[in-house]
C-alpha cells in the first residue's frame, strides 16, 4: 500500500480485531495465534513495546501452545530492539 496514513489505519483496525476475538474467546485455540498476531502487528507499527506485552500474555496464558513457542523465539529477537 501506497498511502502510510492508510496502511497503519488498516493495521490498527486488524490490531482491534484480533484483540476483540482475545476478548471474546480468551479460551479458544483462535485466542492464543490472535494474541501473537496482534503482537506481530504491534512490530509492524513500530510499537516494540505493547509488541512485547502481547508475546508476553501468549507464553503466560497460553503456555504450551505453538503460537507460545513462537512468542518465545520472537521475544528473543526483541531484546535488542
Amino acid at each position: 500500500m501506497k498511502d502510510p496514513k492508510a496502511a497503519r489505519a488498516l493495521l490498527l483496525q486488524a490490531g482491534l480485531t484480533l484483540m476483540t476475538v482475545v476478548a471474546n474467546s480468551p479460551e479458544s485455540d483462535e485466542a492464543a495465534d490472535a494474541l501473537l498476531a496482534a503482537g506481530a502487528v504491534n512490530e509492524r507499527l513500530k510499537n516494540i513495546p505493547a509488541a512485547r506485552a502481547a508475546y508476553s500474555a501468549v507464553i503466560t496464558r497460553y503456555g504450551d501452545s505453538p503460537a507460545a513457542a513462537k512468542a518465545k523465539a520472537v521475544t528473543a529477537k526483541l531484546k535488542n530492539k
